[in-house]
């Protein structure tokens, strides 16, 4: 069983299951914005490398590997719907792939505006000598 775990494992990334299942996780959990092939690709990557650092024991290397999927398209919904701030250090890759790829966040205006700064017109801070007449005809 691990010989053909092991074989599925190699094998799967290059077939584009991940991507397809990665977009279907997309689109269930109603994310409209488009991402490249790139970025859908990068994410199924950064998937299969965690499968190999989470996988329990016993468990099959596709139900790991669906469950990796299942968090980044929560990871990418929550990137695309909420200006949360992503601190802590298991996102930190996939922090690197959303901006690399420059997905975008909505940002809200902040509560507390900054006290507007008085406008100055520049021209009457001019020394009178300095400045330039031009004569009318």
């Amino acid at each position: 069983m691990k010989l053909i775990d092991s074989a599925i494992g190699s094998v799967v990334p290059r077939l584009g299951i991940g991507a397809r299942w990665l977009r279907e996780q997309l689109a269930a959990l109603g994310v409209t914005v488009p991402l490249s092939n790139g970025c859908i690709e990068e994410f199924v990557r950064n998937a299969n490398d965690a499968v190999a650092r989470t996988r329990t024991p016993g468990e099959p290397y596709m139900s790991c590997l669906r469950r990796q999927i299942e968090a980044r398209a929560r990871f990418i919904q929550l990137w695309t719907t909420t200006d949360e701030k992503f601190e802590r250090a298991e996102w930190g890759e996939l922090v690197e792939i959303a901006q690399r790829f420059a997905l975008p966040r909505p940002w809200k205006l902040a509560p507390d505006p900054v006290p507007s700064v008085p406008k100055r017109n520049i021209a009457d801070e001019i020394p009178e000598h300095l400045v330039v007449k031009i004569l009318e005809p």
